[in-house]
């Protein structure tokens, strides 16, 4: 059996797009992301399970394919939230943002996955702490290139479908903790 290295890693690219609730209208929004495993060892180790992202952002009216790096985190141990991403990116006046966003799984209701794994529900927060609130969704086209983006690096083929294995094991993991009535961790 081969060995895992801890350098092991696995990359996609998501595309997101919905709106953004302004005041007098909702702005479209449309988001493609590019995540990272740092490494299975970091990965598996981080309690929130984080990916490093990056990649573009489009809001209508104030940002124009502006470049967004930050983290997305699978299934984190002590969340409510199937992902949450933690997103920073500047307006087209240079107005530094910062996107926080969940994908919310509902306990007890399998025939909900697709809907739950597919929507993102986000707040969009500016300097002065002034916050919209936004939803967006993954087409299902856009949901199967997601999978179709997975990629794996490593040292040989076996490791790298090892590195696809284990991501897949922690996603099916989670789906399904998520499923049980209370998946969030007490603390004391």
């Amino acid at each position: 059996m081969s060995e895992i290295s801890p350098t092991d890693s696995v990359s996609f690219t998501e595309q997101l797009s919905g709106w953004l609730e302004l005041p007098f209208r909702q702005a479209a929004v449309r988001l493609v992301l590019r995540a990272s495993m740092p490494g299975w060892e970091a990965f598996r180790t981080d309690p929130h399970h984080r990916l490093d992202v990056d990649g573009t952002i489009d809001i209508d009216g104030f940002a124009t394919a502006r470049p967004v790096t930050g983290t997305l985190a699978l299934f984190p141990d002590d969340a409510g939230a199937a992902v949450e991403y933690s997103l920073s990116f500047s307006s087209d006046d240079h107005v530094d943002l910062h996107l926080r966003g969940a994908k919310a799984q509902r306990p007890g209701s399998p025939r909900a996955l697709w809907y739950d794994f597919t929507t993102t529900r986000f707040e969009l927060t500016a300097p002065d702490g002034t916050a919209l609130r936004g939803l967006l969704r993954t087409p299902t086209p856009q949901a199967l290139r997601c999978f179709a983006s997975l990629r794996a690096t490593a040292e040989s083929v076996p490791l790298r479908l090892g590195a696809l294995g284990r991501l897949g094991v922690h996603f099916t993991a989670g789906a399904v903790k998520g499923l049980l009535p209370d998946r969030r961790v007490t603390r004391r």
